[in-house]
């Protein structure tokens, strides 16, 4: 018995599988997480080591290329990148999608273990992260105070606040903006020591002998144990003061006496504002693989429970929350759903004009939706805006197969029969269409399955739960819709007469088919012509990676000039502070975190560079953000003595805070590719980027010291001796530690600031010799001055540099990138290996993979349909139209001023199945007629005019699901629009021809 039979006649039945539909998915909905986006995080590992007082060279000499080599041993490593910078080196490991986050970081940790004692001592532990270093903070939490001073006010963040927000599950860090952590400071007076016959190693034998709490055993009698403690730990200012150093002549000579000691900041090299107010922000970096809004919510709970017991004298505010974004996008893509569902149900009753018809696909498509939430939960996805996406854009395909079966009834039942009957052989009529059309779009997204990399991650649960709502919705049709029919559309029921404008329009197709049939050559040329002209605007539509969203934020990038001083780098960012008032006065700008030195966590930072990001007022209340940086951009540009500039953050993730164009240079040494680099940015000139910069410059000045080592032996001086007093008195030594109210704090010894100004400081600074005399270090070591980079890049251990440039508007990042190769390609030498980095590279990823997706896609769905029709020529009638509906979306975008991105790329894959889903209406009842006896002719006339009314409800109905996403605005609009505007022009066009190219082409094949 077919299976609609079976729901007719037992009712109950049909209603109970429905039901449990429902139920299974709506008990799964309420287990279902909610995120911006499907899992698309890379398995990504990081090791950063720091490394006090080393310049970028040693850094990488002595730290990163040690742990490279030792990393490299490990399986499934993608892409290694690492960049040492002055004190600093951080390794970025990417592994292949397939690995285990776990046992990557696992193996990661057990390498850098092994290498440790190869490491210089005087380095920091190496610290392994599961989050990548590019990673942007979630969340911003300022804090300021108009009574502690920023020391006082970190110190009490370190004690009460960042170990409460640390330890909540998917935290990966949290980076501290403008830290001032307590310290001791001792600034040595380099005049004071040489007088009094003291050197730097009289102070750190004295400081680290004194500093001392060890255990001195226990005493033991016949009744108790005692245990013995020596306190000889210092604690505050004035015993570090009264450190002996030595005697000289017949007076101690203390630490005090050649230093000044003071509570102060471990570091002062940075610092950060919040709308012009000194500040100490907390970054929240979410662990890789977690989910923004549930570590989001997690910290904002965290932050209510503070809020009370916070003092008064502190303000807490946050500055800048991403999950704002990620709620508003999914609201306004719920709501579209909504809408679309409305919409779709009203243009059935118009269709129809029937209640009762209309009230069975308003419950054919809740019930389909909603049992989609089961296959979401049990895949372990995810409700985000790409299943949500999904949903909305499902709900023409959901209802098309109810219109298909509750249409063929209602015409059978205004023919004569009895809705009983009718029900059933009318279901039982159409059920090859219903399978045939469901095969055939599940088809079209299989091939997303195969995709690798952030953009296969990223759709294939678009794909998969558009299918499997299409594969309900075919259940639903064959089941419930029957059932409903056979129940509420009532015996004997005469034809209403059509709306006005369907009539119209059918005998105006009617009038124009038979036309089209005596000169069906003029649709193949039209056909043909609509094909070449779309290959043309192919080359000239706009091709990015994603459009740029409004997400309520952009940066601004500030770089002074190589070694220019944080004063003069604040003098900058105090510049454009002052660019941005009037946006925050007119209340399009609502917050401004400046980061002057952004080194972040006890990490050093460039001090002549900063990064701003502000985030703006709702978006109901102001100017679009792109109108917005475009407003601001040139106003950057007259800023002078620096290079700032404005970014929109990624849509799809990508570098931190770097431009969207970037090219990687790599070779086997620096000097070569210092040279390419300037030589693209020389040659690039003349294309519509702006910024263009590399980030290896020999332009960071350095003093490089020369040690007489003849000279030094005679006098009993090592150069190990040297290199310590250098660096304890410029590059800050830790050298001890000290405890207060129960936390560890650092001792920093360093000379004082005076004595740090330029190279004839070094008169100033004595060594010992081996006769305890002291030696000015000038008399052993002669200087030069020359330049150095700040940064060295290296990306799988080549030497590299990144070429970097924004884009002028109305200047996509495809043509950018077409233009930058093809000058590399004239310019540099063979030997320079050039790649992608950033969103460059996923640009190209993503490209490359969708094509092939698309053809593949094709290619099964003809497959799929050969095997229905059981012919290779059959299909054809139908394959043939979806060069013209691929066509139909590039008109689409051409005449919008749309681009060709990740989204319009999926609305094209789903006009593929669109398409092909109003054919196989028509040619599978066309073949039906035939086997009544029709002659081919008569047959496909009749069936297109029969088809005619569901493929119109099918088509509209679609183009009315994708209308709310089209003028839908807010948060996450643009993607949408991207995908939604292929599918509602695409369709409208490509339906409109194909009402008259299948019927020719099905004469042309079947004739033969």
């Amino acid at each position: 018995m077919h299976i609609s039979e079976t729901t007719v006649r037992r009712p109950v039945l049909a209603a109970v599988i429905s039901m449990f539909l429902v139920l299974l998915g709506l008990v799964s909905y309420d287990k279902l997480s909610i995120r911006e986006y499907p899992d698309i995080d890379k398995p990504v590992v990081t090791v950063s080591t720091v490394y006090r007082g080393a310049s970028a060279e040693i850094v990488e000499r002595d730290i990163t290329q040690i742990l490279e080599d030792s990393l490299s041993g490990i399986s499934n490593i993608k892409e290694i990148k690492s960049e040492s910078k002055d004190e600093i080196s951080s390794i970025r490991i990417e592994f292949t999608l397939s690995r285990d986050m776990e046992s990557a970081a696992n193996d990661v940790r057990e390498k850098v273990s092994r290498a440790i004692p190869r490491l210089p001592k005087d380095s920091e532990q190496p610290r392994v992260a599961k989050s990548d270093t590019d990673a942007r903070a979630i969340l911003w939490i300022g804090f300021t105070s108009d009574q502690l001073d920023s020391i006082a006010l970190n110190d009490y963040l370190d004690r009460n606040i960042i170990d409460r927000l640390s330890i909540l599950p998917g935290v990966a860090s949290i980076t501290v903006g403008g830290e001032r952590k307590y310290a001791i400071r001792i600034w040595l007076d380099p005049d004071k020591m040489s007088s009094r016959q003291i050197t730097v190693d009289d102070i750190l034998n004295a400081i680290k002998k004194e500093n001392i709490e060890k255990p001195a055993g226990r005493l033991d009698s016949t009744d108790r144990e005692i245990s013995i403690q020596v306190k000889s730990k210092l604690s505050d200012i004035g015993m570090f003061n009264d450190i002996v150093l030595k005697n000289y002549g017949n007076k101690k000579i203390r630490l005090g006496d050649v230093a000044e000691i003071i509570i102060g900041a471990e570091s002062d090299r940075g610092f950060l504002r919040a709308n012009n107010k000194n500040a100490i922000g907390l970054g929240i970096v979410r662990q890789t693989k977690s989910n923004v809004l549930k570590v989001a919510s997690a910290i904002k709970n965290e932050l209510d429970l503070i809020r009370p017991s916070l003092p008064k004298n502190i303000d807490m505010f946050v500055g800048y929350d991403q999950s704002i974004f990620v709620n508003e996008s999914i609201y306004e893509v719920r709501f579209a759903l909504l809408i679309s569902i409305l919409m779709v149900i009203g243009v059935i009753y118009y269709f129809l004009s029937s209640s009762a018809a209309t009230f069975i696909p308003a419950i054919t498509i809740p019930v389909s939706l909603i049992s989609t939430f089961y296959v979401i939960y049990i895949l372990g996805y995810s409700l985000n805006v790409l299943t949500f996406l999904a949903l909305v854009l499902a709900i023409g395909l959901i209802v098309d197969d109810s219109i298909v079966v509750l249409e063929n009834i209602k015409r059978r039942i205004e023919n004569g029969e009895k809705s009983f009957n009718a029900s059933i052989e009318g279901a039982k009529q159409i059920t090859f269409v219903v399978i045939a059309t469901t095969l055939v779009l599940v088809s079209v997204f299989l091939p997303l399955s195969f995709m690798g990399g952030k953009t296969g991650r990223l759709f294939i649960e678009f794909g998969v739960v558009l299918s499997f709502a299409v594969i309900f919705s075919s259940i639903v049709a064959l089941t419930l819709t029957p059932m409903l029919c056979s129940k509420l559309l009532k015996d004997n029921t005469k034809a209403k007469k059509e709306p006005i404008l369907i009539s119209k329009f059918r005998n105006f197709y009617k009038e124009s088919l038979l036309e089209s049939q005596k000169n069906p050559k003029r649709v193949y040329l039209f056909s043909i012509a609509m094909i070449i002209i779309s290959m043309l605007l192919f080359q000239v539509i706009q091709k990015e990676l994603a459009p740029t969203e409004d997400r309520g934020i952009f940066i601004i990038s500030v770089k002074g000039p190589e070694g220019s001083s944080l004063s003069y780098t604040d003098s900058i960012v105090r510049q454009v502070e002052k660019t941005l008032q009037p946006y925050v006065m007119n209340n399009e700008i609502n917050t401004i975190f400046s980061i002057v030195a952004p080194g972040f966590s006890g990490r050093p930072g460039e001090v002549n560079s900063a990064f701003m990001f502000t985030t703006l007022t709702d978006w109901g209340t102001r100017r679009h953000q792109k109108d917005i940086v475009r407003e601001i951009f040139p106003q950057l540009l007259t800023i002078p003595g620096a290079r700032v500039f404005a970014i929109n953050p990624p849509s799809l993730g990508g570098s931190r805070f770097m431009p969207p164009v970037q090219l990687v240079i790599s070779g086997n040494n620096y000097d070569d590719i210092s040279e390419w680099g300037n030589t693209l940015i020389n040659e690039s000139s003349d294309l519509k980027i702006r910024n263009s910069n590399i980030d290896y410059k020999i332009t960071s000045p350095r003093l490089n010291l020369k040690i007489n080592r003849d000279k030094a032996y005679e006098l009993g001086v090592s150069a190990e001796s040297i290199a310590r007093t250098m660096e304890t008195l410029l590059a800050s030594n830790q050298v001890t530690t000290f405890s207060k109210d129960g936390l560890t704090y650092n001792v920093i010894l360093q000379a004082d600031k005076s004595f740090r100004v330029n190279g004839n400081s070094l008169d100033n600074i004595f060594v010992e010799s081996s006769n305890t005399s002291l030696i000015p270090l000038s008399n052993l070591v002669t200087y030069e001055e020359t330049s150095t980079s700040q940064s060295l890049k290296r990306i799988n251990r080549m030497p590299s540099t990144i070429f970097s440039a924004s884009l002028a508007p109305g200047y996509p990042l495809g043509d950018a990138l077409k233009d930058l190769i093809s000058v590399t390609s004239s310019s540099l030498p063979a030997n320079a290996k050039i790649s992608f980095s950033g969103s460059s590279k996923e640009y190209f990823e993503s490209g490359n993979s969708l094509v092939i997706t698309i053809l593949f896609a094709i290619l099964i769905v003809y497959l799929v349909l050969a095997a229905q029709f059981e012919s290779f020529r059959k299909p054809l009638a139908i394959i043939l139209t979806v060069p013209i509906a691929l066509t139909a979306g590039l008109y689409t975008l051409f005449l919008t001023g749309a681009s060709i991105n990740v989204y319009s790329q999926i609305g094209f894959l789903m006009l593929i199945g669109l398409i092909t889903k109003n054919g196989i209406l028509v040619v599978e009842f066309a073949n039906q007629l035939r086997e009544k006896g029709m002659s081919v002719d008569e047959a496909i006339f009749e069936s297109s005019l029969i088809r005619l009314r569901p493929v119109l409800m099918t088509t509209i109905s679609t183009l009315l699901g994708a209308v709310p996403l089209v003028l839908s605005s807010g948060a996450g609009a643009e993607s949408r629009y991207a995908m939604a505007v292929v599918v509602l022009g695409g369709i409208t066009l490509s339906s409109l021809i194909t009402l008259y190219l299948v019927p020719a082409l099905y004469r042309l094949l079947e004739r033969k």
